[in-house]
């Protein structure tokens, strides 16, 4: 007999509540927010995205002031006290060229602080390429581009602002990849020695929890999801109001 909950004799899954604030620090001012701001957060007011231009443990010291600084503005907003706010804060940084010290130290005072961490090693394009294929060898930057270059039939640029909507379909691929790498990875303990490896699968895992708050809808009419995807381009290039759910 089914559940008259979901129809397939097993309860609905109750969904998170979601912090005061999903707070995420980006060693990049571009190429990760532009990325990153593409995820449909609901409640949109609870989710913020930095790039601040700076890398490792600098960058964790500023996402630590951030934090601080946000968390008082909210209790103050919300007439509330500052310990009661509930905030989850990610720091995103690459290893790129920096000392295996550096690396793993800023992810070591990231984590003391009660920061979560999607770092990439060696670059963030190594999140991209994970959409496409599995590597588990290491690469340089300048190969990075390259291969983008080949997987997208057109030229790679770093700041663009339309990776995550070409990528998003390939997502879960990235994401099994990604858990791959770490697994290949699992019997070195040293983040900066783990190359390549990113672990920026997790921040997205985290993210989708709360991205279901939005429905498919073309000219704020309900859509099924084939309907949606089919008259997408048409209705976009129109001008026409879309809304995309994001899962």
């Amino acid at each position: 007999m089914r559940d008259r909950n979901c129809g397939y004799g097993s309860k609905r899954r109750k969904r998170e509540s979601p912090p005061d604030l999903i707070l995420i620090v980006t060693e990049g001012e571009k190429t990760e927010p532009n990325y990153f701001n593409r995820f449909r957060v609901f409640p949109k007011e609870i989710y913020e995205v930095k790039g601040v231009g700076r890398n490792t443990v600098s960058l964790v010291e500023k996402a630590k002031e951030t934090a601080e600084k946000r968390k008082e503005e909210i209790a103050v907003k919300q007439k509330r006290r500052v310990k009661h706010i509930k905030m989850e804060v990610w720091c995103v940084f690459d290893r790129d060229s920096f000392t295996a010290y550096q690396f793993n130290r800023a992810i070591e005072i990231a984590e003391n602080q009660g920061f979560k961490v999607a770092f990439s090693n060696e670059a963030f394009e190594l999140w991209y390429l994970l959409h496409y294929n599995y590597y588990n060898t290491g690469i340089t930057r300048d190969q990075y581009k390259t291969k983008l270059t080949g997987c997208l039939r057109k030229e790679y640029k770093k700041n663009s602002e339309e990776m995550y909507d070409v990528l998003r379909m390939k997502q879960k691929d990235a994401i099994r990849n990604a858990k791959k790498l770490e697994e290949y990875q699992s019997g070195i303990s040293s983040p900066a020695k783990k190359n390549p490896c990113t672990t920026v699968y997790k921040l997205v895992e985290y993210l989708k929890r709360f991205t279901a708050g939005y429905k498919n809808t073309l000219d704020g009419k309900p859509v099924s999801k084939s309907a949606f995807f089919v008259n997408y381009d048409s209705y976009k290039n129109k001008g026409r109001k879309v809304k995309i759910r994001l899962t």
